[in-house]
C-alpha cells in the first residue's frame, strides 16, 4: 500500500514538473515575440537620423516597447487589439519626428519585423 502511494506521488510530481516547464517555455516564447528591443544605433543609421531626431525617436520607441510588453502579458483576446493600438500610436508619434522618406522606411521595417514575428 505504501509503495503505491509513493509511486503515485512520484508520478504526480513528475507531471507537475513537466507542466510547469512547458508553461515557462511558452512564457519565454511569448516574451521573445513581443520583444521590440533592437539596435537603435543601426536604425538611426539606416534612417539617417539627426541627433535630435534620434533622441526623440528613442523616447517614442521606449513608449512603443512598454505598450508591446503590456500586450505580451494581456489576456489572449486583448493582445491583437493592443498590438494594433501600439503600432498605430508608434507610427503617429514617429510622424512628428521623421520626414516622409524616413517614415516610409521606418514603417516598412516595422511591418516587416511584426510580420516576421507573426504579430501582423
Amino acid at each position: 500500500m505504501m509503495k503505491r502511494i509513493m509511486i503515485a506521488l512520484v508520478v504526480l510530481l513528475g507531471m507537475t514538473t513537466a507542466f510547469a516547464g512547458e508553461e515557462k517555455s511558452n512564457a519565454v516564447e511569448v516574451s521573445r515575440v513581443y520583444n521590440t528591443n533592437f539596435n537603435f544605433r543601426k536604425l538611426a543609421e539606416t534612417l539617417r537620423l539627426s541627433s535630435d531626431q534620434r533622441s526623440i525617436a528613442e523616447d517614442v520607441h521606449n513608449t512603443f516597447t512598454i505598450e508591446m510588453n503590456n500586450a505580451a502579458v494581456a489576456a489572449k483576446d486583448d493582445k491583437r487589439e493592443m498590438v494594433e493600438r501600439a503600432v498605430a500610436n508608434d507610427i503617429r508619434n514617429m510622424r512628428y519626428v521623421l520626414n516622409k522618406e524616413q517614415l516610409a522606411k521606418y514603417v516598412l521595417l516595422l511591418n516587416t519585423t511584426l510580420e516576421n514575428r507573426g504579430l501582423k
